[in-house]
C-alpha cells in the first residue's frame, strides 16, 4: 500500500467528510484499483472515513443551507452508492421542525416573485418538487398561501 497517498486521504478526511465512493474514485486517480481499495479499507479501520457519519453530516447541510427536501437528498446518497440503512439514519438527523420553516419561507419568497405570473401555482409547485420535497408537502403549503 502507498503510504504517501493513504496519508494524503487521511489528511484530507480530516477536514471533510467523505463516503466510500468519493475515496475511492479520488484514490483510483492515483494507484491501481486493489491499493485504493486497500486504502480505502485502512481508512475505514481508523474511522477517517464512515458512511453514516457522510449520510448525517450531507443530511444536515444540504438541508440548513440548500434547503433541499428529504427526496433530492435521498437521491443524492443513493447516487454515491450509500446503502438504504445509512441514508435512513443521515436523514433522521435533519432537524425536521426547522427544515418545515426553511421550507416554508422558501415557498414564500418564491411565490413573490410570481405573484403577477397567471401560472404562478405549477411554476411554484415545479420549483418545489426540483428542491426534492414531496408534492402532497407542497400542496398544503401552497394552500396556506
Amino acid at each position: 500500500m502507498n503510504e504517501e497517498v493513504l496519508q494524503k486521504f487521511r489528511n484530507a478526511c480530516s477536514r471533510r467528510e467523505y463516503c466510500s465512493a468519493d475515496i475511492l474514485a479520488k484514490a483510483e486517480a492515483l494507484v491501481t484499483r486493489e491499493e485504493a481499495e486497500e486504502i480505502l479499507a485502512q481508512l475505514k479501520k481508523e474511522a477517517f472515513v464512515d458512511d453514516a457519519r457522510y449520510a448525517a453530516a450531507y443530511s444536515r447541510d444540504k438541508s440548513a443551507l440548500s434547503a433541499w427536501g428529504e427526496l433530492k437528498i435521498r437521491r443524492a446518497l443513493a447516487l454515491k452508492g450509500l446503502s438504504r440503512e445509512d441514508i435512513d439514519a443521515g436523514l433522521a438527523e435533519i432537524d425536521k421542525q426547522k427544515a418545515e420553516q426553511r421550507f416554508a419561507k422558501m415557498l414564500e419568497t418564491k411565490y413573490k416573485s410570481l405573484k403577477e405570473d397567471p401560472q404562478w401555482r405549477l411554476k411554484l409547485i415545479r420549483f418545489a418538487l426540483s428542491r426534492g420535497y414531496d408534492y402532497e408537502q407542497i400542496k398544503e403549503k401552497i394552500k396556506e398561501l
